[in-house]
């Protein structure tokens, strides 16, 4: 499998998984390390995939009216971000390879 399927498939398993805080708290710091992505981005971002509460999984409409804003635009940051993850190069690919290799073999 590609790694731009890896990541696609391991973010959508997220968003119906629990996954170690360890694991999120990784990812959040590779997010909040995208140089080319505005803070509001990051943090569309990480609320829809890094929810704290396990029991409370944000969703594309709650995160939409907390901000006063359409599901839309949510749904526009969360791709800018998926597209740079999928792009990274550096030290962060590996990370994020491991991370997604710890997350989908322990389920």
């Amino acid at each position: 499998m590609e790694y731009s399927d890896s990541v696609h498939n391991f973010l959508k398993k997220i968003k119906k998984m629990h996954i170690d805080n360890k694991y999120k708290e990784i990812l959040i710091e590779i997010v909040n390390s995208l140089e080319k992505r505005t803070k509001k981005q990051k943090n569309r971002f990480i609320s829809y995939y890094c929810s704290k509460d396990e029991f409370k999984q944000e969703t594309l409409k709650s995160i939409a009216e907390r901000e006063n804003c359409g599901p839309g635009a949510i749904r526009y940051s969360i791709v800018r971000i998926t597209a740079s993850l999928v792009h990274l190069k550096d030290e962060r690919k590996n990370a994020l390879i491991e991370i997604m290799q710890n997350c989908i073999d322990k389920k």
